[in-house]
């Protein structure tokens, strides 16, 4: 019993000697290469140790230490004299610390969403965590780097710099629903942001069914003036895809020759545009695009559907039409024998004479037309004498078309010259000729 009470007597007098008002401790640190600074009473440090030190414990002293190493956030702890203490006192630093530098320099500095200042920042990252750093500026694009302290993560870096070089403008569109191409790769529809790289170009492109497309290059280099931090691209420009059937039909374009099948037809702003669709045999068709204030918006496709031309097929392509053909008299006729047979073979054609004279040799049909679903032709023949000796006469056949159903016969101008006659007429200047010579 007696043994019993001395060995408790003694075990309690080792413990009582770990912890004990203690006159000096020794401090040790994780990592080993830390450093051991005794902070006076205005803060400054003095190097004790490095990895272990021993502190003497002044009276009327907070006896602080501050441990230190590159990468840690230090720590900072008191041993106020009278107070009990370990012998042996560990202080580990696990928190990582990186020294950030940013550029420019008033780019602001953001941890986990928390504006930090500009410049450059202390980031601090907790055991078994990670930290995200954001640094932005306006007219840049914003740089992100994510810091781990984590078991089987790379070590972050005791320093660390971060460069805002890449331009960024914030672009929108107009009218809703463009959509916005950065160097060929599609980036949505009616805004977006455009990252221009250090020392390189972007090229947008905007584009939208109806519109011509809109191209714009911002460029990132000490030669180009600087990208803007907002810009607008307003389309104004007109397309119509014109699409032709039958495809081998020609395109006009303000009386110019411009294609056939498919064609973009472009109309400016505050301009108008004439397309013609034409092929022989068929009907034309004409239209007027014009992108002005209080116009039709210009539709963004036009099929056009040629008609087969009805007076087309009842024709024939003729060298004789709108000539002048001479005609030599045989000899043997005499004027007036010549005279008859010109008007008995015009007569059986021709209802109306509209003049004629046999003394100067002249005679001229009345018009006669022909009506179609899409088309008005209208034919006379006309005669003059040509010579006395030897006697000849001048025939001309005059066959023109107005492209329009019912024109008026006198709207002169609605007509015009057609390289095809009626096969009706075809036969006219053939039987004169049988005939006179």
């Amino acid at each position: 019993m007696h043994r019993e009470a001395s060995f408790a007597a003694a075990t309690t007098l080792v413990l009582f000697a770990g912890l004990c008002l203690a006159e000096t401790i020794t401090i040790n640190t994780e990592p080993a290469h830390a450093g051991i600074y005794r902070l006076d009473s205005h803060g400054e440090g003095t190097l004790i140790g490095t990895g272990s030190a021993r502190l003497k414990l002044e009276k009327d002293s907070p006896n602080q230490v501050k441990v230190t190493a590159d990468g840690y956030e230090p720590v900072i702890q008191a041993f106020p004299k009278g107070n009990k203490y370990a012998k042996v006192v560990q202080i580990s630093l696990k928190n990582r610390l990186v020294k950030l530098n940013v550029l420019p320099y008033d780019a602001q500095i953001f941890h986990n969403g928390a504006l930090l200042g500009s410049q450059s920042a202390e980031i601090v990252v907790p055991p078994d965590a990670s930290t995200t750093v954001e640094v932005r500026r306006p007219g840049f694009k914003t740089e992100m780097k994510t810091y781990h302290n984590q078991a089987g993560s790379d070590i972050p870096p005791v320093a660390d710099r971060i460069d805002l070089g890449d331009r960024l403008v914030l672009l929108t569109t107009n009218p809703s629903g463009c959509s916005i191409s950065i160097d060929g790769a599609l980036m949505g529809e009616n805004s977006a942001d455009v990252v221009v790289p250090r020392g390189r170009c972007a090229v947008v492109k905007v584009a939208k069914q109806g519109f011509a497309p809109v191209e714009k290059t911002y460029c990132n280099s000490e030669q180009a003036p600087e990208p803007p931090l907002n810009d607008s691209i307003t389309m104004r420009n007109r397309v119509v895809a014109v699409i032709i059937s039958p495809s081998e039909a020609e395109l006009k374009v303000n009386g110019r020759v411009v294609g056939r099948g498919e064609f973009q037809v472009s109309v400016n702003e505050g301009l108008c545009a004439d397309v013609v669709v034409a092929l022989e045999g068929f009907v034309t068709e004409k239209r007027q695009y014009c992108n002005q204030t209080n116009a039709p918006v210009p539709p963004a496709e036009e099929h056009f559907q040629l008609a087969l031309d009805e007076a087309f097929s009842i024709s024939l392509r003729s060298d004789q039409a709108n000539v002048n053909f001479t005609l030599e008299v045989n000899p043997t006729r005499t004027v007036d024998q010549a005279w008859k047979t010109i008007f008995q073979v015009v007569v059986n054609h021709f209802d109306v004479i509209e003049m004629s004279d046999k003394e100067t040799g002249y005679l001229r049909t009345a018009w006669k037309v022909r009506n179609f679903p899409h088309n008005t032709i209208r034919t006379r023949v006309i005669c003059y004498l040509g010579d006395a000796a030897p006697l000849k006469y001048i025939i001309k056949i005059q066959s023109e078309y107005s492209g329009e159903a019912n024109t008026s016969v006198k709207c002169d101008d609605c007509f015009h010259e057609w390289d095809r006659v009626l096969s009706s007429y075809k036969d006219i200047i053939t039987e004169l000729q049988a005939r006179l010579t």
